[in-house]
């Protein structure tokens, strides 16, 4: 369960940012907020994040994902020549100032507070402290080459201490010396967040994989049936890979292992949808017979479905791309749901579409808004800082600009420079 997350000088975020998970005291949709003895009021279920397009959003979830990334990669098959961040590029004192990468959350009844800075070259700091109580226990802190060990941490640490590149994360350095007390964080961080972004054909092939399986399939047909996609049902029959495909792995076999045993090709699963014809019959339709709004909501269906049974975090970047905002609404209800979401899962996103801002989808204390300073910098703050009421209409207040994080468009350049467009044709 995360808390807080906190990030500074990459890609277009320059200053701090902080991103919170903590309920406030509002009394809206109650049922979007996760009980935990580490938040007075609870954990929120969700969040949205909402700016102008290059404001920042997508930015902030590369920052997390590049830290999930550290930690699960960096001492494995990280280069041994540096850290390759994405700083900060309009300035050039950023040039010279660490990244910033800092997660609160909560494992097995346990707080934790982790986080590293980065250069170019090495790992700056990196610090753990655990809070089984109110108390701060520190477990290891790290300057440079400087490492510190608390009293509650065992472990092989001096011996990993020595295994740990300068441009690598003890984190993932002791994860992959099977470090006891250190692997459920490891795990946490490398397998339970959960990136989508751009092209989600990739998800199809998950989402498909799942369906075909008992313990998927009945709760991805109640989705896909209840979304009034004119679909009755699916299959996911097999197929053996295109000609050209079995053609092609033939003929490398044959290069690579000549004297080997005839090759075994897997089959493929794939996915065809039953439509409700006239009457009663079905029809069934291949997946390229579908609308792309169809395909995106069945892909999104796999990581969604994968959260929700870990109770990890899931980031979507842009939710509503190619997908209907009825279809996204019924993502953000199954995680705001004490009833679907028995594991405390958390999805985080970002979006433009404006028709998620209704207080019956997101409670208040759920939105976030991003914009850029007059130095190109990103700024992150809640909706709750303008303090709207309740039953305000949120969606109005923020088309009109009531909240900032919205693009201000020339519209009178915008109309001259068309007029000029068709003056010269």
């Amino acid at each position: 369960m995360l808390f807080r997350f906190r990030t500074r000088n990459f890609r277009s975020i320059r200053d701090e940012v902080e991103l919170l998970l903590v309920a406030s005291n509002l009394s809206d949709l109650p049922e979007a907020v996760i009980e935990t003895p580490f938040a007075e009021r609870g954990a929120l279920r969700a969040a949205a994040i909402y700016g102008p397009n290059a404001s920042g959003k997508s930015n902030l979830l590369l920052a997390m994902k590049f830290m999930s990334t550290a930690i699960k990669n960096s001492q494995r098959s990280w280069s041994p020549e540096g850290v390759s961040r994405d700083r900060f590029l309009l300035d050039e004192e950023s040039a010279d100032k660490p990244s910033l990468f800092e997660a609160d959350f909560a494992i097995d009844n346990v707080r934790y507070v982790y986080g590293f800075e980065v250069d170019s070259s090495s790992v700056v700091r990196e610090w753990l402290h655990a809070y089984p109580t109110a108390r701060r226990r520190t477990w290891f802190e790290r300057e440079g080459e400087d490492f510190s060990f608390g009293k509650y941490f065992g472990g092989e640490n001096r011996v990993i201490k020595g295994l740990t590149r300068a441009n690598s994360l003890f984190l993932s350095a002791a994860a992959q010396n099977n470090h006891e007390q250190l692997l459920p964080i490891y795990q946490w961080f490398s397998s339970l967040w959960l990136f989508v972004s751009g092209d989600r054909n990739n998800l199809r092939v998950m989402t498909t994989q799942m369906a075909s399986e008992d313990l998927y399939k009945q709760m991805i047909s109640r989705l896909v049936t209840a979304a009034d996609l004119g679909i009755a049902g699916f299959e996911t029959p097999e197929k053996q890979p295109e000609d050209y495909v079995r053609r092609s792995l033939v003929a490398l076999k044959e290069v690579l292992f000549p004297e080997g045993r005839p090759l075994e090709l897997p089959t493929i699963k794939t996915v065809t949808f039953t439509h409700r014809g006239k009457g009663k019959t079905a029809i069934p339709l291949p997946s390229s017979a579908e609308s792309e709004g169809t395909l995106a909501y069945f892909a999104l269906l796999g990581p969604v479905l994968t959260t929700l049974a870990s109770g990890g975090l899931l980031f979507i970047d842009e939710i509503t791309a190619s997908l209907h905002p009825l279809l996204a609404m019924e993502i953000v209800r199954l995680f705001n749901s004490p009833v679907e979401n028995l594991k405390g899962a958390q999805l985080l996103f970002t979006t433009h579409d404006t028709a998620l801002l209704d207080s019956r989808i997101l409670r208040r204390d759920q939105v976030w808004l991003t914009e850029k300073d007059e130095r190109g910098g990103t700024h992150l703050f809640p909706l709750t800082e303008f303090k709207p009421r309740r039953g305000e209409n949120i969606r109005s207040g923020y088309l009109q600009g009531r909240y900032g994080a919205v693009p201000l468009v020339e519209l009178s350049a915008l109309s001259d420079e068309a007029h000029e467009t068709s003056s010269a044709k």
